[in-house]
């Protein structure tokens, strides 16, 4: 971009100006003259200046007045104020409404020239400044979308391992144990327990424990912390300023959070977790994944209860036909059932999961 070398002069005086002008355009730059403050301010706002001398005393408008035009439109144009009858109190006015500087009559050219270079150079300074603070915050702000993108890949990366964990558990037993495998990645929680529903007994029983020493409890519906959580239907959390006050099955000094878990809006169990410190806290992120998390575990806990339920009718289908089979001849009788424990014999010899079994 070009520098602006074009100043605004505005004295009521024709010879000032005149002065002025010869000696601006001498150092090099398009000078504008005006004889009232009126005019210069329509010549301001339909131009662009590198900045302006105005006298105080003017017909019309007073330079005092520009000045406040000016600055209220625009804040970075310097201003120097030139008058006849100087006072502490005018001086003092003017650079408080915005003037870059103050000057004195008769005018010394080569003090307008020093005032010239110094704001030259000030502006020069002023603009490198503004330069090098858009590259701190462009690189401020390509920092923290790094740091956003970062965040978002390790959270898909955690939800596609939580989409492997529900679709390759084998059993619903492994899957109760990647589901506290994750809960602790996700949320660096160092005691974790999972308790299900006995619907006969209406109390939440321990399935999964990690990281706590004792012996857990049953607890019943409504009982506590997490039997409301589960009465509820309802994700309940204890800051550590309130563990004293709540009943929790957990012995960690950090907050508390109980989430049940839900298949067609019946609670089938509680995932409880515990921070390891005091000053931790649960996120919306964590609570978010952990939410995800549960919702494709119980996806798998129904496709595991479906399978179950046609491998059982299946098997009920085969023991049928087995029985048909052998009830026709004595010689072949439990000959089915026989074979069958020497297939397991073999399969469990080869280490194959109890799926293949």
């Amino acid at each position: 971009m070009p520098k602006n070398r074009k100043i605004l002069v505005v004295d009521d005086n024709r010879e000032n100006l005149s002065v002025l002008e010869r000696f601006l355009f001498h150092l090099g730059f398009d000078v504008d003259l005006v004889e009232n403050g009126r005019e210069a301010l329509d010549r301001f706002r339909r131009n662009s200046y590198a900045m302006v001398f105005s006298d105080v005393n003017m017909p019309e408008m007073t330079g005092i007045e520009l000045l406040r035009e000016i600055r209220a439109q625009d804040n970075d144009t310097p201003v120097i104020m030139i008058t006849g009858f100087p006072t502490i109190t005018l001086a003092v006015d003017s650079i408080k409404r915005g003037a870059d500087d103050f000057i004195t009559k008769p005018v010394s050219l080569v003090h307008i020239e020093h005032i010239i270079r110094r704001i030259e150079k000030e502006r020069s300074l002023l603009r490198e400044n503004r330069h090098l603070n858009r590259e701190l915050q462009s690189k401020r702000e390509i920092e923290e979308l790094n740091r956003k993108l970062q965040l978002k890949v390790e959270e898909l990366s955690i939800m596609y391992s939580i989409s492997e964990m529900a679709r390759h558990s084998d059993d619903m037993e492994t899957l109760f144990d990647k589901l506290v495998e994750m809960t602790s990645v996700i949320t660096k929680a160092q005691e974790i327990s999972i308790l299900l529903l006995d619907r006969e007994t209406n109390r939440l029983i321990p399935k999964r424990v990690h990281g706590i020493e004792a012996t857990m409890e049953g607890i019943p519906i409504g009982e506590g912390l997490v039997g409301r959580a589960a009465l509820e239907k309802r994700s309940l959390v204890v800051p550590t300023d309130l563990l004293e006050t709540v009943a929790v099955p957990h012995k960690s000094k950090g907050p508390f959070l109980s989430l049940p878990m839900m298949v067609k809006e019946e609670v089938f169990g509680v995932l409880n977790i515990s921070k390891p410190r005091s000053d931790a806290s649960f996120s919306d992120k964590e609570l978010h994944l952990l939410q995800s998390m549960i919702g494709k575990c119980i996806l798998a806990l129904e496709n595991h209860a479906l399978y179950e339920s046609l491998y059982d009718n299946l098997i009920d289908t085969l023991r049928s036909l087995v029985m048909a089979v052998e009830a026709k001849d004595l010689y072949t009788k439990d000959h089915s059932r026989r074979v069958t424990d020497l297939a397991i014999l073999v399969a469990r010899y080869m280490g194959r999961p109890r799926s293949e079994m």
